[in-house]
């Protein structure tokens, strides 16, 4: 999950550094290389902490579950069309989808821009909630 955070802010910082050089385009592009670097890391965290058995670093450096902890067996869950244990791993699945409609779309779903800024403060407030509630150990991943 950590893996997944950090290749977002990658693609974010090469998306900003291209685009300030004029040779990076907002376009279908752009969705693409999202998608492929975040399903990268989903693999890619999959295979370090379910295949490997390399435990989550942020756990085993904090000692706490962060906000994304549980996603990947959410998604899998998901995948099998279970909902209730999708929301049991983690109950931020529900914004994987809206997520996936801001990466496909450049950050832009709707031509609001209050929308699309109240959308991802949305997700933002969801995941802030989360991480407080697991801090606390109200809740933890199953």
């Amino acid at each position: 999950n950590a893996l997944v955070i950090q290749t977002s802010l990658c693609y974010n910082t090469f998306m900003k550094e291209s685009t300030r050089s004029g040779s990076g385009s907002t376009n279908g592009k752009s969705s693409l290389l999202s998608g492929l670097l975040i399903g990268g890391a989903v693999a890619a965290s999959t295979v370090l902490h379910h295949i490997l058995k390399i435990p989550c670093v942020y756990r085993l450096l904090f000692g706490i579950e962060c906000p994304g902890c549980g996603m990947t067996r959410a998604v899998i869950s998901l995948s099998r069309l279970k909902l209730s244990e999708a929301t049991s791993y983690n109950y931020m699945v529900w914004s994987l989808p809206l997520l996936a409609v801001y990466l496909l779309t450049d950050g832009k779903p709707t031509k609001s821009k209050l929308a699309n800024t109240l959308g991802l403060v949305t997700i933002l407030i969801g995941f802030t909630i989360l991480f407080v509630l697991r801090l606390f150990g109200i809740l933890t991943v199953d």
